[in-house]
C-alpha cells in the first residue's frame, strides 16, 4: 500500500457553518412540519478569491415554492474570519470565530424579524 503524506485530519472536530447551517434548515423544517423549508445554497463553482458563499432562506412549498432570503454568509476557506449578512440590515457583520458564528445566527434566528417573517409566511 502506499504510504499517504496528505494531512487529513482523522475526525472533523469542529461543525463547520455549512453543516451549521444545514442543520438548522433541517430544524426550520421539521419544527414547522414542511410547511416552512429551510434551504441552503452554495455556488455551483468557487469564487477567484477561494471564498465560499453560503445563503439560509426559507421556502414555502404552499406558495409555489416561494424563497425568502434570511442570511448570507462569507468565509475563507479556512472557515474563519468570515462576514456575515442579513436581509434585514444588509451590514456585513465580522465573524472571527465559531463561537462568534453560532452566538450571531441564534440572534438572528430567534430575532423578532425573522419570527414575523416565519409567522406571515
Amino acid at each position: 500500500m502506499t504510504e499517504s503524506f496528505w494531512a487529513v485530519p482523522q475526525a472533523p472536530t469542529m461543525r463547520t457553518p455549512l453543516s451549521i447551517l444545514r442543520e438548522q434548515a433541517a430544524a426550520l423544517t421539521q419544527k414547522t412540519s414542511g410547511l416552512l423549508v429551510g434551504e441552503v445554497t452554495t455556488p455551483k463553482q468557487s469564487s477567484a478569491d477561494d471564498e465560499l458563499s453560503i445563503g439560509l432562506s426559507i421556502k414555502v412549498p404552499a406558495l409555489n415554492n416561494y424563497v425568502y432570503h434570511i442570511l448570507n454568509y462569507q468565509q475563507p476557506i479556512v472557515l474563519y474570519p468570515g462576514t456575515l449578512r442579513t436581509r434585514f440590515d444588509n451590514d456585513w457583520h465580522e465573524v472571527p470565530d465559531h463561537q462568534a458564528f453560532i452566538d450571531l445566527l441564534q440572534k438572528i434566528l430567534s430575532s423578532a424579524e425573522v419570527g414575523r417573517i416565519i409567522e406571515a409566511l
